[in-house]
């Protein structure tokens, strides 16, 4: 009779299971999205908005235009656009809408735990194929799962606290340089959301 695994041990081979995986995805991207989503989120959970600032997508790219002007104080624009957005950041505890900036600031409070599960390519948008291409080049998904350890802190889907859910996290690429476009060779991820699984939500009694 084989000698049964301890708990212990099957968790260890779980974890290095899910770690293999992930990094074998990952190798089949340019760069190192997921390490950019982790280091997204643990911003977010300390209230690090220097970092934030500076991978998410839509403060990313007015970062590049804004500092390649030649209208106007550059340094001035850019000390103003990062307080502006800092003061946006602050007001985000509650009341975002998904889709509206730094909603994700709700999802991943400082008492939460949070693992990403898998890095996944789009499903298809579009038949035609120069698109298709290009969405797959331009966006893949994080699938993160989060256990809310603080029932006051944990966000509230149709009114009710979340106790676990999973959310597919948006990383998208900018146009670098001075290039025309976005590559698929790009290794630069920039985040850009969180969509919640709404059947992977369970709750606080």
């Amino acid at each position: 009779m084989s000698p049964r695994l301890s708990g212990s041990f099957r968790q260890i081979l779980l974890g290095a299971l899910c770690g293999f995986l992930l990094a074998s995805c990952s190798q089949k991207i340019p760069g190192h999205p997921e390490k950019i989503l982790k280091s997204y989120i643990e911003a977010t959970q300390k209230g690090d908005f220097d970092t934030v600032y500076k991978i998410n997508k839509l403060t990313a790219r007015q970062i590049k235009y804004l500092g390649s002007t030649t209208v106007g104080n550059v340094d001035q624009m850019l000390k103003e656009n990062f307080e502006q957005k800092k003061a946006l950041w602050k007001m985000a505890d509650t009341g975002r809408e998904s889709g509206e900036l730094y909603y994700e600031k709700q999802l991943f409070p400082a008492s939460s735990e949070f693992s990403i599960v898998s890095i996944k390519t789009p499903p298809t948008l579009s038949d035609d194929p120069v698109n298709a291409e290009y969405e797959v080049a331009n966006n893949i998904y994080g699938v993160v799962e989060v256990v809310y350890k603080n029932k006051a802190a944990a966000p509230k889907f149709d009114g009710r606290s979340a106790k676990k859910a999973r959310y597919d996290c948006i990383l998208s690429k900018i146009r670098e340089g001075d290039n025309l476009r976005v590559y698929s060779d790009d290794t630069s991820w920039y985040f850009g959301g969180c969509l919640s699984d709404a059947g992977s939500i369970s709750f606080f009694e």
